[in-house]
């Protein structure tokens, strides 16, 4: 999780050696939402994507590791109001514009741009269009995680070692979130709208519905690491819960997905328009998956996930 630097001159470590449940023993875990010490044993571990999370028994938040000496974010920060997460989501186009950020995006356009022309080639080219696909889609969990936990950095491209874990499983799991939110839509438009090609009031109420949700359900299955994150009365409580911040954001998401289809036009600018393209998209999907996980950040003391799963 990160920390902050934006504190008191005055600020003094206070003494939370020992956890609250048990005096006799050493603190290793403090909570982001309560702001509680806890032992080992008082927390609860997750593993997700082969990474593991410890989580607060009392209020489902997020733990991270305890120094005496490290000046935490939350225990000087107010995150909860939406003065603040909507100071959040504008800080977030900012996302990119450091080294890290933009090395992330242009490399990565670059890579896109080098592996869109190895995959016009014969027999080949199928599988590198796959591979590109599954890399590229399994970011997005990493960056509504690293969001999610309140890192400002943004996390490096997926390791390949463990292809299955690290690319394949959380690849599919963003696709079957999207074609979850969009079945409804698409199953209508070619079972009940007219040959035509047209669009009617039904299908894009259930196309906009489906984008209102997707992003709830899509923060939801990556911090769950489960399918189960899509129970939709788990899902419309969750909205219900923080439905002011999580409106302001349905509305940015519809607006990037907007200049998402816009940039499709310099696509058609030879060559440098692809790798244009291929900049102006990938910085939208990460300004886009930071907005998502941020909404957990901002509003965890509201949701308490982990301490209610979707599963029940």
């Amino acid at each position: 999780m990160s920390k902050t630097d934006d504190v008191q001159d005055d600020w003094q470590p206070i003494d939370r050696s020992t956890c609250i449940h048990h005096a006799d023993r050493e603190t290793e875990f403090i909570c982001t939402g309560c702001e509680e010490v806890f032992c080992r044993e008082c927390v609860t571990e997750k593993m997700v994507n082969r990474h593991t999370f410890h989580f607060c028994e009392q209020c489902g938040c997020r733990c991270e590791s305890y120094d005496p000496t490290e000046r935490y974010a939350f225990l000087t920060d107010s995150t909860s109001s939406s003065d603040s997460f909507f100071n959040a989501l504008m800080e977030s186009w900012k996302y990119a514009f450091n080294p890290r950020g933009a090395g992330v995006v242009i490399g990565g356009a670059v890579f896109l741009l080098v592996m869109g022309t190895l995959s016009m080639a014969p027999l080949v080219g199928f599988i590198i269009s796959i591979f590109v696909s599954l890399y590229v889609t399994a970011f997005i969990p990493q960056l509504i995680n690293a969001s999610a936990d309140g890192e400002k950095d943004m996390p490096g491209w997926p390791d390949t070692t463990y292809f299955s874990d690290d690319i394949v499983q959380p690849a599919f799991q963003i696709m079957m979130v999207t074609a979850a939110n969009l079945a409804p839509a698409l199953i209508y438009r070619y079972y009940f709208m007219e040959s035509s090609g047209g669009v009617d009031g039904i299908y894009l109420c259930l196309f906009g519905i489906g984008l209102f949700f997707l992003p709830m359900n899509l923060l939801s299955v990556t911090l769950n690491d489960t399918m189960a994150g899509l129970n939709p009365v788990f899902v419309i409580l969750s909205i219900a819960k923080v439905w002011k911040d999580y409106l302001l954001l349905a509305v940015i998401s519809l607006g990037i997905g907007g200049l998402i289809h816009l940039n499709a036009f310099v696509y058609q600018i030879h060559f440098i328009g692809i790798f244009l393209g291929n900049v102006v998209s990938l910085y939208l999907l990460l300004i886009e998956m930071r907005m998502i996980g941020l909404l957990y950040y901002h509003n965890r003391l509201s949701l308490r996930w982990f301490s209610e799963s979707p599963s029940r």
